[in-house]
């Protein structure tokens, strides 16, 4: 019973954060009547379609790419149109051929092959790794989209959204892996050790044609990076 009170404050709070993404997605990009989206590694369409009540006055062509099929039969199935990606991160689709990239919490997992995430122990090869495959994807978020929404959770944040946990974000990989191997026992989130946080110099090496690299807060604390080109 505890587990799942806890799961759901949790996950209230995590939509709460969500939809002020949201909002902030349609305030700074403004996607015009008949645009195409693009939600690259947008999983299932869950995003857009937990929203889609806040957009369904604009006529919008959104496409959901992801690297799962099972996830894109679901997105297909609630409406939307789907691209399946492989891991390499490029996107099969022609130079400025859509109108906004939406990307949402998707490029700090852009690190290893899925294959070797539990069996990198090294630091240094993780992230040295983890950066040139993270600056590739974005270099084809830059190609493929006019304008572009790319969030990340900030690496200082207290809490690491993916384990839900405090301070994770800050142990060494291997510390970081034994932790996991524990905690994904019985706590309420199981994740992969898959992801490579980034920071703001990170983001602006990424994107340094952004409009600006804005940084989210929540209690003065950097919570989340959001790269935007939006003309």
């Amino acid at each position: 019973m505890l587990y799942k009170i806890l799961s759901a404050l949790i996950q209230k709070q995590s939509d709460k954060w969500a939809l002020k993404r949201f909002n902030l997605f349609l305030d700074l990009l403004k996607p015009a009547e008949n645009s195409t989206i693009l939600d690259l590694g947008g999983y299932n369409g869950k995003f857009f379609y937990k929203f889609q009540d806040m957009i369904k006055h604009i006529d919008l062509k959104i496409i959901i790419a992801d690297i799962d099929k099972q996830a894109l039969n679901i997105a297909k199935a609630r409406g939307f149109e789907t691209l399946l990606l492989d891991e390499t991160g490029i996107i099969n689709l022609p130079d400025k051929s859509v109108d906004i990239v939406f990307c949402n919490s998707v490029i700090e997992h852009v690190t290893l092959p899925k294959e070797n995430i539990w069996g990198c122990f090294d630091d240094k090869i993780f992230k040295e790794k983890s950066e040139i495959r993270q600056k590739s994807f974005a270099d084809e978020i830059k190609r493929v989209g006019k304008k572009y929404f790319v969030q990340t959770p900030h690496v200082d944040f207290i809490i690491e959204s993916h384990t839900w946990l405090p301070f994770m974000a800050k142990l060494s990989r291997r510390n970081l892996i034994k932790s996991l191997k524990f905690s994904n026992k019985f706590w309420v989130k199981k994740p992969s050790p898959d992801w490579n946080l980034l920071n703001e110099k990170q983001m602006n090496l990424f994107f340094p044609e952004a409009n600006e690299i804005m940084i989210n807060r929540v209690l003065g604390l950097k919570k989340e990076i959001i790269a935007y080109k939006n003309e």
